[in-house]
């Protein structure tokens, strides 16, 4: 992003009215002669005459040093000597007044840059500031700040809220004019993902995030709306969708990703209906509509939770009561000193509706299992809160947890960490999630069946079959499973279409529906590949036999009958392996797997160095690989929606909502890096260069082997070089 953004003007208007801090008018320019820049460093002394104040001295800020000046004869050239020249105290900013020169400083990734002083590049950082810190707008008006940015730099006049809210709608809509082009100029197919909230101000706002992978085989997320809406209908939510993909120019998607909610399966059938009009869409839409993994998994685990109340009330209930005053959370803290723990210790609470708090509260609670023991039987307060009781006798509270509910709660979260752990994988947006997806599901699968044939552990037992009832509900069969996460495991090199069949043979599958299986996945594979073919059909070049193994018949002597009778043999046994390479689909899977799996081994990298080899089938997999499998990027948004519209800026207007946590997304993300096809007119440019080039080298080389070559001045050479 570049600094002088805050002076282009954008051709749309601002979020907001003058009334709403967002003032529109450009203030007129001062025709007043310029002060000269050293009266920033020198206090001018004057004197009363009449009505006027006629200049008399100078002083130097710096030495204290008074020179002569005057309004009529003087000027200030012999101030600026003494700047320059005279004052050891001068800083080197002063010294460079009117030379042209720049400062070398250090930049934030540690290097030396030249800088000078613009007051365009201190406000666009300034903006900056206030976006990427999520600050408020009045930030820039606080004694403090403009103190310390003085004490930086004098000559810099500090913002206002009305310039920063001008400033942060001017970059956004500098950034979104550059992710517009770059979407308008790469024509890309993009997979999104959208989800729903509900602001402080009561607002309803939905995010659309476009996940796709440049021309580097770089993995980039970006949030392309977070707009206002006014209904959880899903055709309402569909044709918000719609106008705004319109709005970026957007027209061909990949896939939506969206949680488990019936409004939004409507949303992703009314996309499907408006695509099929436009003719973007592939296979008629089949695989759009992909299902939140995450959110799934939550299901499954809350599931499991109900079945465990007991353990996790009782639990919870001790952590409430250390944490309803300071003195009991002082009392506990003491109990954890006798028990070898810091004189810190503390445990946080949960929230009920997530399951990944609770498994942190169970967690760490279990870390001090014996703290809480010892409080149970030595600190009567703790003990006497559990046993209230309400006017009918009943226990007001569950608990206080004992040894078998540790026990019992220590299996529970070591199950859970399989859980938890996939989520976290399944949840990144910054590299690649499409191919573990099928893996994580079959592991999940196996730990609940794991847990559900331990006899030692009953509740255990419950829970896992519980878990197990809502698992089949999503994944209980391939049908069940969108298949292009089976897809994007099979173009991981490491696995192909081998490692499904382990999977799949690891759950109990037949060997015929492990077959059937494999070979639907291939062809869903061959159906993507033939319609990327017919988009660029001059990447495909006309078909091949490769050999399955290879003989090296020249080495057995013809001269030889037996060795004649054998080289026949193997030649038939050649042919009979041989395998028809028609596409670039079977070329891949013949090809050896790749040996790596480690985590340093970089997916997107080694599809980026084999593309060529494959380039219809890397396009393929460049959109497969950025499909994302969950919704946490979008629900990422809502947390910073949270503190940008908090109680101090909630009279901040939807659409400068907008603008603040796009923004923010946007100057944080890493640059895009895409190769744009040769114009006609630049490879005639590019065509004219070789043949001047080419006949300069025949020039210098006919002057190299004549006889007066030396005669010949080196600077025409040189001018034709150029």
């Amino acid at each position: 992003m570049e600094p002088h953004v805050l002076t282009q003007m954008s051709t749309q208007e601002p979020p907001c009215s003058v009334n709403e801090g967002c003032d529109t008018n450009v203030p007129p320019l001062d025709k007043k002669r310029k002060g000269s820049e050293v009266w920033k460093h020198m206090e001018k002394i004057t004197k009363k005459v009449g009505d006027k104040d006629i200049l008399e001295a100078a002083s130097c800020n710096y030495c204290k040093k008074r020179l002569k000046a005057s309004s009529d004869g003087n000027g200030t050239s012999s101030l600026l000597r003494h700047l320059q020249n005279h004052c050891a105290r001068a800083p080197l900013e002063a010294k460079l007044i009117g030379k042209g020169q720049q400062l070398l400083t250090l930049n934030t990734e540690g290097s030396l840059k030249p800088y000078a002083y613009k007051k365009e590049v201190s406000d666009f950082e300034c903006v900056r500031m206030i976006i990427e810190d999520e600050l408020l707008f009045s930030h820039v008006e606080g004694r403090g700040f403009r103190r310390f940015c003085q004490s930086l730099n004098p000559k810099w006049k500090s913002m206002n809220r009305k310039s920063v809210t001008q400033g942060v709608w001017k970059l956004f809509c500098t950034e979104k004019a550059k992710i517009m082009s770059m979407i308008k100029d790469n024509n890309l197919r993009v997979s999104i993902t959208t989800d729903t909230w509900t602001s402080i101000q009561n607002i309803n706002y939905m995010v659309i995030t476009g996940h796709f992978v440049d021309h580097d085989w770089n993995l980039h997320k970006r949030i392309l709306n977070f707009t206002q809406i006014t209904s959880h209908k899903g055709d309402d939510i569909g044709r918000v969708v719609e106008e705004c993909l319109n709005f970026w120019g957007i027209k061909k998607i990949f896939t939506i990703t969206v949680d488990n909610a019936s409004p939004n399966e409507t949303a992703v059938g009314y996309m499907i209906k408006r695509m099929k009009s436009l003719n973007t869409l592939l296979l008629d839409g089949e695989y759009l509509h992909v299902r939140c993994c995450c959110h799934i998994l939550n299901l499954i685990v809350q599931d499991g939770l109900s079945e465990l109340n007991k353990e996790v009330v009782s639990i919870r209930n001790a952590i409430k009561f250390i944490k309803s005053s300071p003195a009991r959370l002082e009392n506990f803290r003491k109990f954890a000193v006798l028990e070898g723990f810091d004189k810190s210790a503390n445990v946080g609470m949960d929230v009920c509706t997530r399951w990944n708090s609770t498994y942190n509260m169970l967690e760490r609670g279990l870390k001090f299992s014996k703290v809480f023991d010892r409080m149970a039987e030595e600190h009567k307060p703790y003990s006497d809160w559990f046993f209230e009781k309400d006017k009918s006798g009943a226990y007001l509270r569950q608990g206080p947890p004992l040894g078998d509910d540790w026990e019992r709660a220590k299996a529970f979260v070591y199950f859970l960490k399989k859980f938890y752990d996939a989520t976290l994988r399944l949840s990144s947006f910054k590299s690649p999630t499409s191919h573990i997806v099928f893996e994580e599901m079959v592991t999940i699968q196996l730990e609940i069946k794991k847990a559900m044939d331990d006899n030692n552990n009953l509740p255990l037992k419950r829970v896992a079959t519980s878990m197990l009832s809502k698992f089949n509900k999503y994944w209980g069969s391939i049908q069940k499973i969108n298949p292009l996460f089976i897809v994007g495991n099979v173009l991981d090199p490491r696995w192909k279409l081998g490692y499904q069949k382990v999977l799949l043979e690891k759950c109990g599958v037949s060997k015929a529906e492990i077959e059937t299986t494999t070979s639907l996945v291939k062809q869903i594979l061959m159906r993507f590949y033939e319609v990327y073919k017919a988009f660029e059909p001059a990447a495909a070049q006309t078909s091949s036999n490769k050999p399955g193994g290879e003989v090296n018949v020249g080495q057995i002597d013809d001269c030889d009958t037996k060795a004649t009778m054998r080289a026949a043999y193997m030649q038939q046994q050649q042919a009979n392996q041989v395998v028809q390479i028609n596409n670039e689909v079977d070329a891949y899977l013949c090809d050896p797997c790749e040996g790596s799996f480690n985590q340093s081994f970089c997916l997107l990298l080694w599809w980026k160095l084999n593309s060529s080899k494959y380039p219809i089938l890397g396009k393929v997999a460049r959109d497969v690989f950025a499909m994302p499998c969950s919704t946490v990027a979008s629900e990422n948004a809502f947390s910073s929606g949270e503190r940008t519209v908090n109680y101090f800026k909630s009279s901040l207007s939807p659409r400068m909502v907008e603008a603040l946590v796009c923004s923010n997304d946007w100057i944080k993300a890493d640059d895009f890096n895409f190769f744009n096809e040769p114009t006609k007119e630049e490879e005639e440019f590019y065509r004219e260069c070789e043949e001047v080039e080419n006949g300069v080298a025949g020039l210098e080389l006919t002057v190299s082997t004549s006889d007066d070559a030396e005669t010949i001045p080196n600077a025409h050479l040189g001018l034709l070089s150029s």
